[in-house]
């Protein structure tokens, strides 16, 4: 004698589990659950409308104000930690001691990785500013560090113009310390796309020592000297300043590097190929692609 399938509320009562029945006990269950749920929820499985929640009109609008307000609430909680943070950190930046400085930095450091704190932190600036020209290695690279986050928001941009954020940087470029070096190529590489940045990283004649940065042996070093170089051809004095100081010549000797000791990573010579196209379209030289040559014009 067989056994009756299970009941299921406003589900098909006909089928038993028999044999070859169960798989059309499971087509028709599965067809009555899917026609369920189609008129209860879209189509990622939620709820379509107020009434799917068991809410009416009025109550759902309460509720949907109240999770506005709580998410307000959550936001504002949040900035005020950060900005409770931040004053302590600039308390750290202006302490005479090191490990209170570097402490300091790594706080804002931290903070500035959530865009949402950028804004918040125009004020550290000035302190910033003058600690990357510290005594202390690692508070520079922090301080440089910290700046390169800050630079990413546009509009804190003018701040850093203001406070020869960028003059000094630029200045920084002669440091032996690969590390510093790097955030501070990395500020500004972040400050380079503005055009009014472009025209102080030139002024300060920091096309000249980016030329030279982009022979340096450390990769990183030389892709990020390229990739500011890159954003200053943006201008066209950039270009003619970089040829008339011997551009021509450092792109040689970085295509012989490449032939000879293979020293420059695929996104190296993606730079290199953008500054010799950028050059070649303007027609300051030729590149030979028999001998794999630059010839100036």
């Amino acid at each position: 004698m067989s056994k009756k399938g299970k009941a299921v509320v406003g589900a098909p009562q006909n089928v038993t589990r028999v044999g070859s029945n169960v798989d059309d006990e499971y087509s028709d269950r599965r067809a009555w659950y899917k026609k369920y749920r189609s008129n209860t929820s879209g189509s990622n499985g939620s709820a379509t409308n107020d009434s799917s929640r068991g809410l009416s009109p009025s109550r759902a609008a309460s509720v949907d104000a109240s999770d506005t307000i709580k998410s307000q609430n959550f936001d504002a909680s949040r900035m005020t930690k950060s900005m409770a943070k931040i004053e302590m950190a600039k308390s750290c930046l202006s302490h005479p001691d090191l490990g209170a400085q570097e402490h300091g930095l790594k706080v804002l450091v931290n903070l500035s990785r959530n865009d949402s704190n950028l804004p918040l932190m125009r004020g550290t600036v000035p302190h910033l500013v003058t600690l990357m020209v510290s005594e202390s290695p690692v508070v520079q690279m922090f301080a440089a560090y910290a700046l390169a986050y800050i630079a990413l928001l546009p509009s804190n941009q003018d701040v850093l113009r203001h406070e020869g954020a960028i003059a000094k940087a630029v200045l920084r470029l002669d440091v032996s310390n690969n590390e510093v070096l790097e955030k501070i190529l990395w500020l500004l590489r972040n400050v380079s796309k503005h055009g009014h940045n472009r025209e102080i990283i030139v002024a300060q004649g920091g096309v000249v020592l980016l030329m030279r940065l982009a022979l340096h042996q450390a990769t990183s070093v030389s892709f990020q000297a390229c990739h500011i170089l890159r954003n200053l051809f943006f201008e066209l004095k950039t270009q003619q300043e970089f040829v008339r100081r011997g551009g021509i010549d450092v792109l040689t000797k970085m295509q012989m590097n490449r032939k000879m000791t293979s020293a420059l990573s695929e996104e190296m010579m993606v730079e290199w190929t953008n500054l010799v196209c950028i050059l070649t379209y303007y027609r300051y030289f030729l590149l030979d692609l028999s001998t794999q040559s630059l010839i100036c014009i």
